[in-house]
């Protein structure tokens, strides 16, 4: 990651210390989307929102998109489209909703994130490095 250009936008988004405050979602997208290669500045983008506000944001990541899917594959109680993740609030939606579908609501953000992470990894783990498609946006 190239962190110079990419310090250089954190100081030009407005009120951004606010906002992470807040916890308003275009914040990530406002880190995420400008930098011209998406991909790539997404999980940075979550995991810094979220280490500002650990109740606002929940982190994105390969292991943690394995884990969504996964349940989604198996449990039909938990359905999203990956074009729901077409932005960071669709994605974060998704964490919510994963949380209240599992009656894990008195957990916090950061505690489903560690859930999630160490599902996904395993799931990794046990296929091999094939991964699901993750959507466009994501």
């Amino acid at each position: 990651m190239d962190t110079q250009p990419l310090s250089i936008h954190l100081k030009t988004i407005d009120e951004l210390d606010t906002r992470l405050g807040q916890g308003t979602p275009d914040v990530v997208d406002a880190i995420w989307k400008s930098q011209g290669t998406r991909r790539k500045y997404l999980s940075f983008a979550t995991k810094f929102c979220s280490w500002h506000n650990q109740e606002a944001y929940a982190i994105y990541d390969l292991n943690i998109w394995e884990a969504l899917v996964a349940y989604r594959a198996k449990d039909e109680r938990f359905a999203f489209r990956n074009s729901e993740c077409n932005d960071y609030a669709g994605f974060l939606a998704i964490v919510r909703r994963f949380r209240k579908s599992y009656g894990l609501e008195d957990y916090s953000l950061k505690s489903i994130d560690k859930l999630l992470w160490r599902v996904g990894g395993r799931a990794i783990a046990e296929r091999g490095k094939a991964r699901p498609e993750a959507p466009e946006a994501v």
